[in-house]
């Protein structure tokens, strides 16, 4: 089974490696062996753009040099970076830097430019990757679940706390009336014991499955209603090319523990102690394609 860092790596050699040929989504998918749909999925949710967008940028960074360091005329440099006329080029060039390349050549300025993607930014773990983090500032928002009081080895050897996740998600959180949204899930640690390193038996963390509620939700007796205020988050995207269902509880442990433990005493962030969670849009998800965001509250 392709691994979504062996399909990553895969695509960026294809697209480099015949940049100014024919490079359509369909061709790049059957050489990698993945559908377009996914394939298209994991490169903008990894990159931030589509695939069609990232080669034409390639291409158009590509060009600059040639364009003001060369007499050559436009139609000549269009041609040479894939494109089939001097108005296609032209117009693309405009989209993107906001002029047209004849007044770029004339009266060179600063552009932020299209390198190829640096695909050590991109981390594999365990058959999918996750990318470094967005700092969000998220508004306030209310969760309601059901707390789990979980000895920290089990779950990661036993995976408690995915077990009660699914057993939240598919049969749990039908009795709560009224939610937001039944297919976006959350999972929330509610104690700074959740962060702490797994070293003695005895040692629990505190896990709630939950989803996302308002003041017209109705929560039933048996469930807790936590309230999360405005705070800074650092947002870790994993991706896998697999069923989340088959996302086993060593996955979320090794995430946590290099976001923790390994990303986290390298930045000018520090965790406030407040809340972690995880956050599964279900919509986003197939028998074959899973997408989890990792969610830490931080604070400098």
């Amino acid at each position: 089974m392709n691994t979504a860092i062996n399909i990553l790596e895969d695509t960026l050699k294809r697209i480099e490696g015949n940049l100014f040929g024919e490079n359509s989504l369909g061709s790049i998918a059957n050489s990698v062996h993945v559908t377009k749909y996914h394939l298209l999925r994991l490169f903008k949710r990894v990159t931030g753009c589509g695939i069609t967008e990232y080669i034409n940028l390639r291409r158009l960074s590509s060009s600059l040099i040639m364009l003001t360091s060369s007499r050559a005329d436009i139609g000549y440099v269009a041609n040479a970076h894939g494109y089939a006329t001097s108005q296609a080029y032209s117009k693309a060039f405009r989209r993107a830097f906001g002029m047209p390349p004849s007044a770029y050549r004339k009266s060179p300025v600063e552009l932020k430019i299209c390198d190829p993607f640096n695909i050590e930014l991109v981390r594999s773990c365990k058959g999918g990757v996750l990318i470094l983090p967005d700092i969000k500032l998220m508004p306030a928002f209310s969760l309601a679940g059901i707390r789990h009081k979980i000895r920290a080895k089990d779950n990661i050897y036993r995976a408690v706390g995915m077990r009660h996740a699914i057993d939240f998600f598919f049969t749990e959180s039908k009795s709560i009336r009224k939610p937001v949204s039944r297919g976006k899930y959350f999972g929330l640690g509610l104690s700074p014991e959740y962060f702490t390193e797994i070293t003695e038996d005895e040692q629990y963390v505190f896990y709630m499955p939950s989803l996302l509620v308002d003041e017209n939700s109705v929560i039933p007796d048996g469930m807790v209603r936590a309230y999360l205020p405005a705070r800074k988050y650092a947002q870790f995207k994993y991706t896998g090319m697999h069923n989340v269902l088959d996302t086993g509880g060593d996955v979320f442990y090794d995430i946590w523990d290099y976001i923790l433990f390994k990303w986290l005493p390298t930045v000018r962030y520090k965790e406030d102690g407040h809340c972690c969670f995880e956050y599964i849009d279900t919509a986003r998800c197939s028998d074959d394609y899973c997408e989890i965001d990792f969610y830490l509250s931080i604070c400098e």
